[in-house]
């Protein structure tokens, strides 16, 4: 109810301070689009902790340690500047030069981690890590289920 009053008027700017806390994950999305259907008639401010909420919804991110600004740029920029790599995990019944030799298709500097015995029905846990600042999971997954020796594959990003 606080938002609808918020923007009911047209403000130039809107403030929200942890929009998505205590949500279910319906209404996280309701709130999510209703950020997006804002873009271009109010400038919104979000402030949340909540980093994949701020990566979804932001274009400019701002970051505030104690008081100071420490780091400002897209959410792209800033991933690629502090955290270097993007890391996929991926679960499927493949050995690990099939599932890197896919991987390379995508990002020729892709790295590959199998992770310890995985052992559900045949299922082997790997690490893939990408330095692209972009997110690949759909390319990697439309080349891992194009791959004859590669079946089952889940994929998630870091």
């Amino acid at each position: 109810m606080g938002i609808a009053d918020a923007i009911l008027s047209e403000p130039e700017v809107t403030i929200m301070d942890e929009p998505t806390i205590g949500l279910d994950p319906h209404q996280v999305l309701l709130i999510r689009e209703l950020i997006q259907s804002l873009r271009g008639t109010t400038t919104v401010i979000l402030s949340s902790h909540i980093l994949s909420e701020v990566e979804k919804s932001c274009d400019k991110v701002l970051i505030i340690n104690q008081g100071l600004l420490v780091a400002s740029g897209t959410p792209e920029s800033l991933r690629s500047e502090f955290i270097g790599a993007r890391t996929y995990r991926c679960e499927a019944i493949a050995d690990a030069d099939a599932l890197l030799s896919a991987a390379k298709v995508v990002d020729p500097g892709m790295r590959l981690h199998k992770q310890p015995a995985f052992g559900r029905d045949g299922f082997v846990q790997y690490d893939l890590s990408s330095t692209q600042s972009e997110n690949l999971s759909e390319a990697l997954l439309a080349q891992f289920c194009s791959n004859r020796q590669i079946s089952g594959c889940a994929l998630c990003i870091w």
